[in-house]
């Protein structure tokens, strides 16, 4: 397992804010305005979490211009349209996308609330070279999200 290590100082100059590891991932909190920065450790699979319009998926687009592919339960509406008896298929979907691309040797990054840890350990499992970010921005979700919703998924966060 590697660990992105820079000191407080290459964490601040990056906008960074180290958090304690979770078991072989090291955690990082992003700050809005991340810019995406590639460095000598390049993990194969980037978890973002964070509420609804927190960046999740503004980061993970930063990051396919450095190799990695793009996955997020989202996506698997786009042409069908968000049906909620479709949120289980859905992250599954995202999960397979991810083993598959993880599998062939390419780079991932999957941007999901993942609210809970259980919602972080399929994940987990799938690469030994891991990093989880938090985003914590606060723009209007471009998903079409409301209210409402962003304030259940704040009521159910977990801190890892």
């Amino acid at each position: 397992m590697k660990f992105l290590n820079l000191g407080e100082a290459g964490f601040a100059a990056l906008g960074l804010t180290p958090l304690v590891p979770l078991r072989n991932v090291h955690m990082l909190m992003a700050k809005p305005g991340l810019k995406v920065v590639a460095d000598r450790y390049q993990p194969t699979l980037i978890l973002v979490r964070g509420l609804q319009g927190s960046g999740k998926s503004t980061l993970a687009t930063q990051l396919t211009t450095i190799g990695y592919r793009h996955f997020e339960a989202d996506m698997f509406y786009e042409d069908k349209g968000f049906d909620p008896r479709l949120l289980k298929e859905a992250h599954t979907w995202c999960l397979h996308l991810t083993q598959r691309t993880l599998f062939f040797g390419q780079l991932a990054v999957v941007c999901n609330t993942f609210s809970t840890v259980v919602e972080l350990k399929p994940y987990l499992k799938l690469s030994d070279s891991t990093m989880i970010i938090e985003t914590c921005g606060a723009w209007q979700s471009v998903h079409g999200i409301s209210t409402a919703k962003k304030a259940h998924t704040a009521n159910k966060w977990e801190v890892l």
